[in-house]
């Protein structure tokens, strides 16, 4: 089955992909970070139970799973950096396509997740909202006629809702206008952090913009204002490549081509050169700058297949670093060779 992030709209322009995380509590249950043993596998199977009636959510225990595995989990954006981190009793259930995801004990004891290729945030808030339905039918949640779905962390209280837009930005991000933008969007209440969210670097100029605040405002308002403010960053982003292409049109077609050859050509790459040659490409096609064949497979998902975990998935093992990168280099390779 194809993957959301196979699909042509996630490589198709600025906004790669949108995201809708609701957070949620089971009524009069301690937080995951007060729980016991025995008292976060209660929690997990009574998630589970109530996740069952929809067989097309795949469930899978991550207690045991190794750091590697965890890692890749991470890159697919199937669960949180701190998720991955974490030790106990906990599990998620996924669609088959990775498009909704369910976090069971992680922060909090539901954490749904839905992701849409490109912009639709209107249909990854439904398909958010059909897996909280669908866990609410059998489980009370926290709630409070005041403060809204109580979560673990304050911050989250109100919906419990974040909505984000995965945004690619080269033109912003190698000119030093991203700085400006992220000063902009802490006064709007929202953050532009990186592509795995807080604490994480923003690999091949691709940044996370999601809304800060949750509590004294309704899902359409938040939906729509970080809707707004990601195509007001869209808008700067094309009009900073304009002026980009009038004054220095042939240093950038020049970048673009050369990025271009390394990928096609290399036989060993580490991580962040590859992510910034394919941020180069990326751009190269979207602003129309680039005549060579497509890679066989859309940019964001070589993004994705190039990064740690997913490599030590596709050989089976663990591998050493200066094998990662010559492994790295031959997926590249394969990928541009067309």
């Amino acid at each position: 089955m194809e993957k959301w992030y196979e699909k042509k709209t996630s490589d198709s322009g600025v906004i790669i992909s949108t995201r809708i995380r609701l957070a949620r509590n089971i009524k009069n249950r301690p937080f995951p970070g007060r729980l016991n043993e025995k008292g976060a596998l209660s929690i997990l199977n009574q998630l589970k139970d109530a996740i069952a009636p929809e067989e097309a959510l795949i469930f899978e225990e991550m207690t045991d799973k190794s750091k590697d595995y965890l890692h890749e989990m991470v890159e697919r954006h199937l669960i949180s950096p701190e998720f991955a981190l974490k030790t106990g009793m906990r599990g998620i259930a996924a669609l088959e396509d990775e498009s909704v995801c369910i976090m069971l004990n992680e922060e909090d004891h539901v954490r749904i997740q839905a992701v849409c290729s490109g912009d639709d945030i209107e249909q990854a808030y439904v398909a958010a909202s059909q897996a909280d339905d669908l866990i609410e039918n059998s489980v009370d949640y926290a709630f409070d006629a005041k403060f809204g779905y109580l979560t673990s962390c304050p911050t989250n209280a109100g919906t419990g809702m974040r909505a984000s837009f995965m945004l690619h930005l080269p033109a912003l991000a190698q000119t030093g206008g991203i700085a400006q933008i992220i000063q902009a969007a802490g006064k709007f209440g929202m953050a532009l952090r990186g592509m795995h969210g807080e604490g994480s670097d923003p690999l091949g100029c691709i940044f996370q913009l999601s809304n800060q605040a949750t509590l004294g405002k309704s899902e359409n308002v938040i939906i729509a204002a970080t809707k707004s403010l990601a195509h007001e960053i869209t808008e700067q982003e094309m009009n900073l490549k304009e002026k980009i292409m009038r004054d220095a049109s042939i240093v950038i077609t020049d970048k673009v081509y050369r990025s271009y050859g390394i990928l096609a050509n290399c036989r060993t790459i580490k991580l962040n050169e590859a992510m910034a040659l394919l941020s180069n490409v990326r751009m190269g096609y979207i602003w129309n700058i680039l005549d060579l064949p497509h890679p066989k497979a859309n940019l964001y998902f070589i993004m994705m297949e190039i990064q740690h975990g997913s490599i030590i998935k596709r050989a089976g093992r663990h591998v050493e670093e200066k094998e990662e990168d010559c492994l790295r280099a031959d997926f590249v390779r394969e990928m541009f060779n067309v």
